[in-house]
């Protein structure tokens, strides 16, 4: 018996795409768990942030969890569309660390990780200090970025060349659009499918990306040109050669959220949800007169929710069928004669359905329980192995901290130290503990406090390179709480710097690794329970 072919979301969003999805990463996953999806990603604006929690709900409920970001790739403001999305999926680890470089250098240009003072891009913006710089959001990208010989160079260099020039300009290019990624060409509202524009635009993605990387989103919408949508979709993947690939393009995990996704668009958009509803109403019209509404736009049904094979059928059979009586003019001499409108084809549908399970199998190629550390090399001398340094700094730490005058380093903590280091050298985390030193050192050197806490404490390495301050002489101490053989996570050092001198710290970070191997941590911003209350009053109508 022959069975349908399996039906893979690959283009779901989470709230990390910050008031735009309306479920929780955990959410959607344990949702395609129930749907027996055959795989789901995660696929948010300008961010990977949502994933790690995706990943963890995925592995417990034994979920094809594949990995990406949405991406909006500018294409000028002379013409529509001023812009192409493209749903970018890592298939192998060299993939995934080709979209990390893609976002920080969309992120670079926009004004986020900036060195202010010698910044071109800060000066332009006006932007005089850090906390000037703009939302977290921001990520600005040309399509040219897809062929940045810079972002494509893993493991070496910065990433792109951070200028904000025009794209193509003065910058290495190279053959193919980032090898081990699948993209997904999302297809953009109204009008845009018929525009000359993105037409090239997707002949420029078919001759950039190497081999079955790429494809167009087959997704239904309703309306009453829901029918003419699908069939542009098809005409434009015949004339392109990209196959099209099925998707909802949800925005939350179940239709009842579809009320807070509204929310949350009004909230974007700096307007209630009553006034994007008549403007939606008076939509068609107001563009005629030039003056549409260009801001976040409510979703047009309450259908971009995450869906299983059946309905997905259902919606696309939905979507091709035209309304009753919804007719097109005869070709011929015939007067007054109408024909029906086109459909697409099952078969076409189908065959989009299985693209999805494709694309989702080629994506089986990364996890993120394939990621490990990998740590600078350059902190241990030319020729000698990081081990070997990191002793011989522990030797010259533990003479300092037991002079042989006072009786030398006592057996106990001899004993610790060979047992420490036989397992960082096990584990293969010496420039790990050389990297922390080096840092540390340079506080010291220029009398800036500092003092190594947590987990480290339990550590008598720790302690003779000076990174912390119990000594293991007067304690006993446990290693296998901070790094153990058993445990397949990296040693996490915490290391607090005076807060008034915290900025030069950083700074020597960034000059000695450079900005494209150094970065902030960043936070998960939640709403408090008083701003979400008035922010959502407000997106309501309700009085302030």
């Amino acid at each position: 018996m022959h069975l349908p072919p399996s039906f893979c979301e690959l283009a779901a969003a989470s709230n990390f795409s910050f008031l735009e999805g309306a479920s929780h990463p955990e959410e959607v996953v344990a949702r395609a768990a129930e749907l027996g999806l055959g795989a789901v990603a995660i696929a948010d604006r300008h961010t990977m942030a949502g994933v790690v929690r995706a990943h963890v709900a995925a592995r417990e409920r034994g979920v094809q969890l594949a990995v990406g970001t949405r991406c909006v790739f500018a294409l000028g403001i002379d013409d529509l569309p001023t812009h192409v999305e493209l749903v970018l999926l890592a298939e192998s680890p060299a993939g995934y660390a080709r979209l990390c470089r893609l976002l920080t250098l969309g992120k670079r240009r926009a004004g986020w990780t900036l060195d202010v003072a010698a910044s071109p891009e800060a000066v332009e913006a006006g932007i005089e200090s850090r906390a000037d710089a703009r939302d977290a959001t921001a990520c600005h990208l040309w399509l040219h970025d897809l062929r940045d010989a810079g972002v494509q160079s893993v493991g070496s260099g910065e990433p792109g060349d951070g200028s904000g020039r025009d794209p193509g300009t003065e910058r290495a290019l190279a053959p193919f659009a980032l090898p081990g990624v699948q993209a997904i060409v999302m297809p953009p509202h109204d009008d845009g499918l018929t525009r000359p524009r993105f037409l090239d635009a997707l002949h420029w993605l078919r001759a950039s990306f190497d081999g079955d990387c790429l494809s167009l989103g087959l997704v239904p919408r309703g309306g009453p040109d829901a029918a003419l949508r699908l069939l542009q979709l098809e005409w434009l993947s015949h004339e392109t050669g990209i196959p099209l690939l099925a998707s909802n393009d949800p925005r939350c995990h179940v239709r009842d959220r579809q009320p807070l996704q509204d929310v949350l668009t009004a909230i974007r958009a700096g307007r209630t949800v009553r006034d994007l509803r008549d403007l939606e109403r008076a939509w068609a019209v107001d563009r005629a007169h030039g003056r549409a509404w260009d801001g976040p736009r409510l979703q047009p049904d309450d259908e971009r929710h995450l869906v299983g094979a059946d309905a997905i059928r259902a919606l696309l059979a939905a979507a091709a069928t035209p309304p009753a009586g919804h007719t097109a003019p005869r070709t011929g001499n015939a007067r007054d004669a109408r024909a029906p409108v086109p459909t697409v084809p099952v078969d076409v549908r189908e065959a989009a359905i299985a693209r999805s399970a494709h694309v989702a199998a080629r994506c089986r190629g990364f996890s993120m329980s394939m990621l490990r550390y990998r740590y600078p090399r350059e902190v241990a001398p030319a020729g000698v192995a990081p081990i070997d340094h990191l002793r011989a700094l522990v030797e010259q730490g533990a003479r300092e901290r037991w002079p042989d005058a006072a009786g030398g380093v006592p057996a106990k903590v001899r004993v610790q130290l060979e047992h420490e280091l036989a397992i960082i050298a096990d584990l293969d985390y010496p420039c790990y503990f050389l990297t922390v030193h080096a840092i540390v050192a340079f506080a010291r050197g220029r009398g800036i406090l500092c003092q190594g806490r947590g987990a480290a404490a339990n550590s008598a390495v720790c302690f003779c390179l000076g990174i912390t301050a119990v000594d293991p002489a007067r304690s006993d101490m446990l290693f296998e709480r901070f790094v153990s053989r058993e445990r397949s996570e990296p040693p996490d050092i915490d290391v607090d710097f005076e807060h008034e001198r915290r900025e030069e710290v950083i700074q020597h970070v960034y000059a000695t690794y450079g900005r494209g191997r150094a970065a902030l941590c960043a936070e998960v911003v939640s709403y408090r329970g008083r701003s979400a209350i008035r922010d959502v009053g407000f997106a309501l109508g309700l009085p302030q």
